[in-house]
C-alpha cells in the first residue's frame, strides 16, 4: 500500500516564505537581485532542522553563497529583530512578519524570485479514528480553515 492512499489530508492555510531587509535598506527596491546584490551581506537563517531553512536554502540555491556571512539563529524573533536593526537580511514566513511589514520595521525584496509559496496541510491516518483533543482540533481547523489566518492576526494584535 502507498503511504499516501492511507491518509487523509487537508489544506488548512498557506504563506509565502520571502526574503526580508530592513524597511530603508536599498536592497527592498531591487526589482532583479544579482550576486553583486548579496555579496558583503550577512544571512540570517534558523537552526538546521527548521522547515523554515529548508525553504531558505532551496529557495536561494546558488545564492547562498554569495553572501559574505551566514549566521544560524534558533529564534524568527531574533532574526525579525537583528534584520530590522540593520545587521542582515533573512529569508522568513510572511505570517511571521506581517506585523514588522504593517509597522514599517521590515519589508519584503521585489523580486519575484525570492518569494515561494507554501501550503499547509493537516494529516490523519484514514484508518483510525481521532479521539478528544486531537478530533476537537481536527473539526475546529477544518470547518475554520477560511478564519484561521484573520484568527491568528486578531489574537497577536490584542492587548493583553
Amino acid at each position: 500500500m502507498n503511504i499516501a492512499e492511507g491518509l487523509q489530508s487537508v489544506e488548512i492555510g498557506s504563506d509565502r516564505l520571502q526574503l526580508v531587509a530592513a524597511a530603508g535598506d536599498a536592497l527592498c527596491r531591487v526589482k532583479q537581485v544579482k550576486p553583486e546584490h548579496l555579496r558583503g551581506r550577512t544571512l540570517l537563517l534558523r537552526e538546521h532542522g527548521s522547515s523554515t531553512r529548508a525553504g531558505a536554502e532551496s529557495l536561494l540555491g546558488e545564492r547562498l553563497k554569495e553572501f559574505e556571512r551566514v549566521v544560524e539563529v534558533p529564534s524568527a524573533e531574533a532574526i525579525k529583530q537583528a534584520v530590522a536593526s540593520g545587521l542582515g537580511v533573512a529569508i522568513l514566513s510572511s505570517w511571521a512578519t506581517r506585523l514588522e511589514e504593517a509597522a514599517g520595521l521590515l519589508k519584503p525584496v521585489r523580486d519575484p524570485l525570492l518569494r515561494r509559496e507554501r501550503r499547509f496541510f493537516l494529516v490523519k491516518r484514514k484508518d483510525r479514528a481521532l479521539g478528544g483533543t486531537a478530533a476537537a482540533l481536527w473539526d475546529c481547523l477544518t470547518t475554520c480553515k477560511p478564519k484561521v489566518g484573520a484568527t491568528i492576526s486578531r489574537r497577536r494584535s490584542q492587548p493583553h
